[in-house]
């Protein structure tokens, strides 16, 4: 394990939220900005570098460099196999990211419906109704 030397979080608390971060398949900022910025993207970054585990896999603003077109039908088979396989992985990384997404709003959900129900405990029906009548979103 890591010693990073940290005053706010602990070794475990770290490598907790550098798992965390792994599996959210996000890119560093939106990973920090969905934590409010806990930690801040420079602290996770420098964990990350000292960890050596990096944001290996991570969406990036810039485009791979274009690579010369393959000349003989077997560079073209071999670069047309590459593809399939990319694509594969960023399906499988995509269906992911849909997954924890989901899991997320599903709690969120969750949440919003048990506030609810404690807000209109107690309300008659009438009261309901005039309400979901008056303020349909």
């Amino acid at each position: 394990m890591t010693d990073f030397k940290s005053k706010t979080y602990t070794n475990e608390q770290i490598e907790a939220i550098i798992a965390e971060y792994h599996e959210s398949h996000k890119p560093i900022t939106l990973f920090c900005k969905d934590r409010g910025h806990k930690p801040a993207y420079q602290t996770l970054k420098g964990w990350l570098d000292a960890s050596g585990k990096g944001a290996e896999g991570k969406a990036t603003t810039k485009a791979p460099a274009a690579k010369a077109a393959p000349t003989t039908l077997a560079g073209m088979e071999a670069a047309i196999k590459q593809q399939q396989e990319v694509l594969a992985q960023q399906k499988k990384d995509y269906v992911k990211l849909l997954r924890n997404e989901v899991t997320r709003l599903k709690a969120e959900l969750g949440k919003a419906t048990q506030k609810y129900e404690e807000i209109t405990e107690g309300m008659s029906q009438a009261e309901l109704e005039e309400l979901h009548n008056s303020d349909a979103v």
